[in-house]
Formats: structure tokens, C-alpha cells, sequence
């Protein structure tokens, strides 16, 4: 195991990562498709610039930031929006990487 790995994975705390890692698709274009209005109708309702929505509908921007006015808009939930389209249990070297680090204890 590459030594300058493990301390980059102990200043990110890689190692402490559980969670698995997922994909996501931004499905907002088809939303707005389905509620048959178009991009103009959704900016007016979510406050949302159309240039802006039109950006994000072409991956080519994301705010984070408009999230909640687009869930809050079209009575959305996180995964309506973002639905999970992969899902991997976490690499096998993070489990490599903690076991390296528990081999020396006390240093953090």
C-alpha cells in the first residue's frame, strides 16, 4: 500500500466513508415535459432565470442553490428530481486503507 495514499486518505478521512457512492441523473427537462409547461412556465414558477434552467437541463451548469425552489415548486423530492441511476458499495481500497491505518495506532 502506497504510504502517501493512506496519509491522503487520513487528511480527506476517506477512510471513515460508509456511505455507498452513487449516480445521479438530473431529470428536470423531463419534468417539465411531463407537466406539459414549458421552460418558460417552469422559470416564472420556480423564480429561476430560464437561461439558467435551460444550462442545467443541458448538464452544462448546477446551482445547488435552486434545488429547493424547483422541489418546492413541482411538490418534488430529492430523488424525483435526482433519481439514483448507479450504485457501488464503496471501493476495496478503502477497507486496505483502514486497515493500514489501525496498524498504527495513536497517530491521526
Amino acid at each position: 500500500m502506497d504510504e502517501k495514499l493512506v496519509e491522503e486518505a487520513k487528511a480527506k478521512r476517506l477512510y471513515n466513508h460508509k456511505a455507498p457512492i452513487v449516480k445521479t441523473d438530473n431529470r428536470l427537462a423531463e419534468i417539465i415535459k411531463e407537466l406539459g409547461i414549458t421552460q418558460m412556465d417552469a422559470a416564472l414558477k420556480t423564480g429561476i432565470p430560464q437561461a439558467t434552467l435551460s444550462k442545467w437541463n443541458k448538464h452544462e451548469k448546477f446551482n445547488p442553490d435552486f434545488i429547493a425552489s424547483i422541489m418546492v415548486a413541482f411538490d418534488l423530492d430529492f430523488f424525483d428530481l435526482f433519481p439514483i441511476v448507479e450504485k457501488h458499495d464503496r471501493p476495496a481500497y478503502f477497507d486496505e486503507i483502514e486497515a493500514k491505518i489501525k496498524e498504527k495506532p495513536g497517530e491521526e
